[in-house]
């Protein structure tokens, strides 16, 4: 009760309106009800900008606008359990497909995982399922990084399902239920497959909503690179496949970036060149990125400022690597499934 009078979730819906950019370019929507009556969110995060969204709007504002959203399921599950008679829960359609590397940038994982973590402590049992379809192979390395904030039982209600998703869709969801881009019959009354009406379909944010730089300052370390200086950072990474991630900005002046790799088991081997040197207006435009580590060795990160004769370089940043992919059996993997009609 206290975190609902905090965030004042009670009046959300009532007194506060999501800014326009999100409402536009953030994924999902509500749309028709499964063969039990439970109210279907279908979500096509696979893609949502948000480096976009952040910097449009501050994280505080995306959390608040998955508050809304939730408030706002809230109210229609009410509804359906005074239409039914019984407490049905939300299947949620989790659409991957266009998820790719630029949806582990830091601060995108960040914001998903305060989302989870505010969404499993105040809405408990909200979903009866998660079906997650075109899941690229870059999910396991996702799910592994978010899993933490999941409880056991919203775990067991992950279910993964194979290439013919469409047909185990309409198993749990009759065809006019659902828009035909997801397996269904219901189009737009312009004839849009997608249902763009009600679903938003996310996309690549406008330009003109951003005021933001999109990093949170606060995260990110302060360093002063002295005139004619560099900064390497060397990572040790002992397990192929781990992911080595990077944002930095500078201010007043730009920077040359560059990442090179060497082994461990010969010393005398030169160093390999993996992101060519090159300086980077990161006064300008904040710079982030990521590399798969495909062989086990050092990774070293440089900041050079040696071109500089005269001025030294204020930078901000955070570099860390993620391990591969853990052990993701606990999901359930499944080109059929069943789903309690009555559950």
């Amino acid at each position: 009760m206290k975190w609902r009078a905090a965030v004042k979730a009670d009046e959300i819906l009532s007194n506060w309106t999501p800014p326009p950019v999100l409402l536009a370019y953030y994924p999902g929507g509500q749309f028709g009800y499964d063969k039990a009556g439970r109210p279907i969110w279908i979500e096509p995060s696979g893609k949502a900008d948000i480096k976009g969204l952040l910097a449009s709007v501050k994280k505080s504002d995306l959390i608040k606008y998955k508050i809304w959203q939730a408030e706002l399921m809230q109210k229609i599950l009410q509804e359906q359990f005074v239409k039914l008679g019984r407490y049905v829960g939300l299947t949620l359609i989790f659409d991957l497909e266009d998820f790719s590397i630029k949806h582990l940038w830091k601060p995108a994982v960040d914001f998903y995982s305060e989302m989870f973590v505010m969404l499993e402590s105040n809405y408990p049992e909200t979903m009866d399922c998660l079906l997650v379809v075109n899941a690229p192979g870059l999910f396991p390395l996702a799910y592994s990084l978010i899993k933490q904030f999941l409880s056991p039982a919203t775990k067991r209600k992950i279910i993964v399902l194979g290439s013919n998703w469409k047909s185990e869709l309409l198993k749990v969801i009759d065809a006019d239920q659902l828009p035909v881009h997801w397996g269904g019959s219901v189009t737009d009354p312009d004839g849009d497959p997608c249902c763009k009406s009600k679903i938003v379909m996310g996309g690549t944010v406008d330009p003109k909503f951003y005021f933001l730089e999109g990093i949170d300052r606060s995260m990110l370390t302060r360093v002063t690179i002295g005139r004619r200086s560099a900064l390497k950072l060397p990572f040790h990474v002992d397990s192929s496949r781990s992911l080595l991630r990077w944002q930095f900005l500078t201010e007043g002046s730009d920077i040359k970036f560059g990442i090179s790799f060497k082994s461990q088991n010969r010393s005398d081997s030169p160093e390999e060149p993996l992101v060519p040197a090159a300086r980077l207006n990161s006064h300008m435009v904040p710079e982030d990125g990521s590399l798969t580590c495909e062989k086990t060795g050092i990774y070293t990160v440089t900041f050079d400022n040696s071109y500089s004769w005269f001025h030294g370089k204020k930078l901000l940043y955070q570099v860390d690597v993620l391990p591969p992919p853990g052990n993701i059996d606990e999901l359930k993997h499944s080109d059929s499934f069943n789903m309690d009609p009555l559950s």
